[in-house]
């Protein structure tokens, strides 16, 4: 689930959304419709490098390999350090910030 940051971090990075993983890892619905898309993936994309894509069962968290292998070329991922308490406990954790690439200008 994204939630808006209306800040901006620095005159320079303006960070559009931002994704806790707990949220992510407890969202069951947006893993299998990204895990469905590997076959999609498979035809357009070579995935030699995406492990995720060709051998899904020996990551983690393969939706979220995949998710970062496909958004690299135009935005910057920005991992977080993020603590918060759940029921009681301390939960260390990523965020992750995706930042828009700007096009470069032409000279």
């Amino acid at each position: 689930m994204p939630l808006i940051n209306p800040h901006k971090t620095s005159s320079k990075i303006n960070i559009d959304r931002i994704y806790y993983i707990p949220i992510l890892d407890k969202n069951e619905e947006i893993q299998k419709q990204i895990m469905e898309l590997i076959p999609e993936i498979r035809k357009y994309y070579s995935f030699n490098g995406i492990k995720a894509v060709g051998e899904p069962s020996k990551i983690k968290r393969p939706w979220l390999s995949i998710i970062k292998h496909l958004i690299k070329q135009k935005y910057n991922m920005i991992s977080l350090d993020y603590h918060f308490t759940e029921e009681g406990n301390h939960i260390r954790t990523q965020k992750y910030c995706f930042e828009l690439i700007m096009d470069k200008p032409p000279l």
